[in-house]
């Protein structure tokens, strides 16, 4: 873990009270809820792909363009499979 992880989950267990190991609980859930989200999103659909905002961090989503751009990449992998 970084050590600016292991800072702020300090900070934020010494100003909650919330023991260390449930804050760091905390934040990975946050990301393991949006990995499983953006997961969800099927191939060649992209109004499969969803969007998450998470308060202090932003919106994490998936661009149309860069939906094409790995389609097209994908697209040109298999091709010199075959």
């Amino acid at each position: 873990m970084s050590p600016l992880l292991n800072k702020l989950i300090r900070e934020i267990s010494l100003s909650t009270g919330i023991p260390k190991d449930v804050v760091k609980m905390i934040i990975d859930s946050q990301f393991l809820f949006i990995r499983e989200v953006m997961a969800l999103g099927e191939k060649n659909k992209p109004d499969t792909f969803k969007s998450v905002n998470v308060t202090h961090l932003g919106k994490f989503a998936t661009r149309d363009y860069m939906l094409k751009k790995y389609k097209q990449a994908y697209d040109n992998r298999t091709k010199d499979t075959e």
